[in-house]
């Protein structure tokens, strides 16, 4: 079984080694989300439906969540990368690799070759083109991008006083406008 990639960093991607991976549906989109942002962590379905679909009867929100599962699972294939039970679902963590976690791994290993490559990672803030947001996914969304964003400013820190990491990184002013865009007043502290 191929394993399936997703990048949370930047615009939610999809893509396995002999196909790329296209969710049409926005709320399919939030539901992979959330569900490959810690795989293997199991999110009860009640939560779920409460999340996205907050203004609908429980009737209604299964029907829902039962509807995007089917599409989800037929997209994803027999290859059981997204799991589900008559209480949860989830995503196999044996089975996909999210960039995230790969961008987080790199940030706490901390070697200046370890922020490099978490510089290479950063290529937007976390889920980027989410849209059509319920009040509740924004409250688990925006403090979650915000954590990543924090979490960005050390690499792209490094990169940026070091020539030779800002050329191996991205090029210096790449690195400068992309910290900007992170912390305007960590960037502001940069050299030009």
């Amino acid at each position: 079984m191929s394993t399936i990639e997703i990048g949370l960093l930047g615009e939610l991607r999809l893509w396995s080694s002999d196909r790329v991976i296209k969710i049409a549906n926005q709320k399919g989109m939030l539901l992979i989300a959330l569900l490959a942002h810690v795989p293997g962590k199991r999110h009860r379905r009640e939560a779920i439906q409460a999340l996205l679909w907050p203004a609908s009867d429980q009737r209604h929100g299964q029907g829902n969540l039962r509807f995007i599962l089917h599409q989800l699972k037929r997209i994803f294939g027999k290859e059981g990368a997204l799991l589900s039970d008559h209480r949860s679902i989830w995503m196999n963590p044996d089975l996909i690799a999210v960039d995230i976690g790969r961008f987080e791994m790199l940030v706490r290993t901390g070697t200046f070759e370890a922020l490099t490559s978490a510089c290479a990672l950063y290529v937007g803030d976390f889920f980027s083109n989410a849209t059509g947001l319920t009040p509740g996914y924004e409250e688990w969304l925006l403090p979650e991008r915000e954590r990543v964003r924090e979490l960005a400013v050390p690499p792209f820190g490094v990169c940026s006083r070091s020539s030779f990491g800002a050329v191996r990184c991205r090029t210096q002013s790449t690195v400068r406008s992309a910290t900007l865009r992170l912390i305007p007043t960590v960037s502001a502290c940069m050299p030009l």
